[in-house]
């Protein structure tokens, strides 16, 4: 993706990006502050376009999948 940015000063400058997967993620969150930092991770992997395993915590493996299903769909 390119863009053209014209600064204050008038100077035009071009910008590109590129989004590159580099892999899998594999996320682990810790069990005292499972979503916020689920969602932290899985975003920005998503948003690169890396693939993702996630691990959830045993004591509240039922969260996860509250979030799977949002994903999902």
């Amino acid at each position: 993706m390119a863009l053209l940015i014209e600064l204050s000063c008038g100077i035009k400058c071009l910008s590109v990006i590129f989004y590159i997967p580099l892999g899998v993620v594999l996320a682990i969150p810790p069990f005292n502050y499972p979503v916020n930092l689920v969602l932290s991770k899985i975003a920005p992997a998503l948003i690169a376009g890396n693939s993702i395993v996630l691990k959830p915590p045993t004591p509240q493996e039922i969260l996860h999948p509250c979030v799977q299903e949002i994903l999902v769909h």
